[in-house]
């Protein structure tokens, strides 16, 4: 078992350094940044000189959407290579990738909004709730509100970081090394499985279906496996209610960040910002809590 946990590691290990490598980064930042003015380029040539001969999108915002969706894949890979470290700046880094995930589905609605007339039927026998309900079920109001809840995450994470402790999450002991092993097959295992939902979704013949959300669904169902497989092994090492409470509401936080991806765009919104909201509260008591011990 030893011998297993010490290659896993040292596999892990060799595609974490790869990863980190500055070089890594700079080709992984050249490709996106390439790909956007690219894609730009190409769909307005496409759209104005071939006359649509090519398959592409006319929508010139579908390039940012294509970029951001670039983006999302990056900060999931580096997010499975961060779990392995430290549990609390893992959820950092997943409260970042829900809130990149709502910038992008307010992208996705430019265009909609752009050609969207809410009024086109108003009529003077229209009274106040009647407008409202009109308001709230328009693409502008799910854009302005998938705006509002990338800002209140993005305030939510700056305090969850101010919040969390940077102390050890398990006390050093003989057991520590056998601790990060553990930790690191677990991520091994998941970046082969977050890999192959990547390369099922990009094969599926299934037009009518988000491939993007399916893949970030199926990626945010993965994080529950693997919260729940951190928690027990830290509740083997360690003992303490608090702890083990605290990662409890962590797994919890992934599950409902999962749910709101695949709910309706304005509660998905509001259940995202509870959860994160109720994540900050969880570890501000739990570190004032510690504290008073």
């Amino acid at each position: 078992m030893k011998y297993l946990l010490d290659k896993s590691s040292s596999y892990f290990d060799f595609f974490e350094n790869h990863w980190n490598n500055k070089k890594t980064k700079s080709i992984i930042w050249f490709i996106i940044v390439i790909s956007f003015i690219l894609l730009g380029f190409a769909i307005e040539i496409n759209k104005i000189f071939l006359s649509g001969t090519f398959n592409l999108p006319s929508d010139l915002f579908y390039s940012i959407n294509f970029v951001f969706n670039l983006i999302l894949f990056y900060e999931m890979i580096d997010l499975i290579f961060i779990m392995s470290k430290s549990f609390s700046i893992a959820i950092s880094k997943q409260m970042e990738i829900y809130s990149l995930i709502l910038v992008r589905d307010s992208f996705k609605l430019v265009s909609d909004v752009s050609n969207e007339n809410i009024f086109l039927n108003y009529n003077e026998g229209f009274n106040l709730f009647n407008i409202f309900d009109i308001l709230i079920k328009s693409d502008l109001f799910v854009m302005t509100f998938s705006i509002f809840g990338a800002v209140i995450v993005y305030i939510l994470i700056l305090k969850f970081k101010e919040s969390y402790s940077r102390s050890e999450e398990i006390k050093k002991n003989e057991d520590i090394d056998l601790f990060i092993l553990l930790k690191k097959a677990i991520s091994l295992v998941h970046l082969f499985v977050v890999l192959t939902f990547l390369i099922w979704i990009f094969i599926d013949t299934d037009n009518d279906s988000d491939k993007i959300t399916n893949l970030l669904s199926l990626f945010f169902l993965s994080l529950i496996y693997v919260d729940i497989l951190h928690l027990l092994i830290s509740y083997y090492f360690s003992k303490d209610y608090n702890l083990v409470f605290r990662n409890s509401s962590f797994s919890a936080n992934t599950l409902l960040l999962r749910f709101s991806i695949n709910t309706t765009p304005i509660l998905g919104i509001f259940i995202g910002i509870i959860s994160n909201l109720l994540l900050v509260l969880t570890i501000i008591y739990y570190n004032k809590n510690k504290n008073h011990i």
